[in-house]
């Protein structure tokens, strides 16, 4: 009978580490960013605070502007989901953007929330 004692380490260290979720592997970060919101085509800077956490199978982020607008967006491998003022919004790509731009948009396009040099 093969006693338990007798595994070598690297075996049971190897084992513990893929019984692990991939939900195990998460993190999260809180930045101050420079932001800007354009809302009915003026552009005012303001600044804001970013939370980002991400796992393996799970994002999300929160927005907080100096003016109170909230912006959050959330992802897993099921759905998307991106509200701003809870109010369903949408990630503007990348390839229409000026470099380090990360912006949202409201469903009707009359606010735009960016924020500058934020890779999420």
């Amino acid at each position: 009978m093969l006693s338990f004692k007798r595994l070598p380490a690297a075996v049971v260290i190897v084992s513990a580490f893929l019984c692990m979720s991939a939900s195990a592997y998460a993190g999260c970060s809180e930045m101050d960013a420079q932001c800007f919101m354009t809302t009915n085509g003026e552009t005012q800077p303001q600044r804001c605070t970013i939370t980002v956490c991400a796992s393996a199978s799970s994002y999300w982020s929160y927005w907080q502007f100096s003016d109170g607008t909230t912006l959050s967006h959330t992802s897993s491998t099921e759905e998307s989901k991106i509200q701003i003022n809870d109010k369903p919004g949408f990630l503007i790509p990348n390839s229409i953007l000026k470099e380090n731009l990360t912006c949202y948009g409201d469903e009707q396009m009359s606010t735009i929330d960016c924020a500058k040099d934020v890779l999420l």
